[in-house]
């Protein structure tokens, strides 16, 4: 299977929360070669800014940590061919402004969305339901995690 990770569910292998262990099920799977993640470079910019966030809120010195794991992680799978990071390109863009337009979402989730229909992932996975419905509006098959 190749699940695709929006932020929302692409943190919850980094912070616990619910749905934390469903997304370590799928690394697990992608570590021993049965599955693939896919996620976007822009998706590591956001979740270092929820790192951020994560860190203020809690008053620690985490984030660093948590994304210089994430990245070793993420690093380590792409050399193992179990990860896709997809870049922004100006045609992925131009499909997310229409997605916008469409489904009256913001930019950044359109494009997790064209992302993952433009590499065709199996299942769309994030905690965020007005994104899940228009991903599912896309002919994608999504799921909640969380």
């Amino acid at each position: 299977m190749r699940y695709y990770l929006d932020t929302s569910a692409m943190v919850k292998r980094y912070i616990v929360e619910p749905g934390s262990d469903y997304i370590d099920g799928i690394f697990n799977s992608a570590f021993t070669g049965s599955d693939v993640v896919v996620t976007s470079y822009w998706n590591i910019g956001e979740a270092a800014t929820v790192f951020d966030k994560f860190e203020r809120r809690s008053k620690s010195t985490i984030a660093v940590k948590l994304l210089e794991l994430m990245l070793d992680e993420f690093d380590y799978l792409s050399r193992s061919q179990m990860i896709e990071l997809e870049g922004v390109s100006n045609s992925l863009l131009q499909e997310a402004i229409k997605m916008v337009i469409k489904h009256h979402i913001y930019i950044s989730d359109a494009l997790q969305i064209a992302t993952a229909k433009k590499v065709n992932t199996d299942i769309f996975l994030s905690s965020d339901r007005g994104l899940l419905c228009a991903a599912s509006a896309e002919g994608m098959k999504t799921t909640q995690v969380g």
